[in-house]
């Protein structure tokens, strides 16, 4: 059984509110990436891609070859959906090594 990166999503919120005083607030657009996995039973798992620290939205992978990482994770032969998570972020950090020849 395997677990396989099959597509990644682009959502938008509308009118979210950023910053953390009133000087810095502010309202926009927030647009992120949510990962969607797949494993051989159909079962899917989302994984957005970033957090909120400080008013600030912050994506937590920045990726600028989706389908090249795909495939980079495909091969990493991940089981479970439970075991994603932490093997999203091991192969994100293998994979810029790989591109890059050292940690981002």
């Amino acid at each position: 059984m395997s677990v396989k990166l099959v597509d990644y999503k682009y959502e938008v919120e509308h009118d979210v509110e950023f910053g953390t005083c009133e000087l810095c607030m502010s309202t926009g657009d927030l647009e992120y990436g949510v990962f969607v996995f797949e494993d051989d039973f159909g079962e899917h798992l989302e994984i957005t891609n970033g957090e909120w620290s400080w008013g600030d939205w912050l994506d937590d992978y920045h990726i600028e070859n989706i389908p090249r990482f795909a495939d980079f994770f495909n091969k990493k032969n991940v089981e479970k959906l439970e075991d994603v998570e932490a093997s999203l972020m091991e192969a994100y950090n293998d994979y810029i090594k790989e591109i890059f020849g050292e940690d981002e």
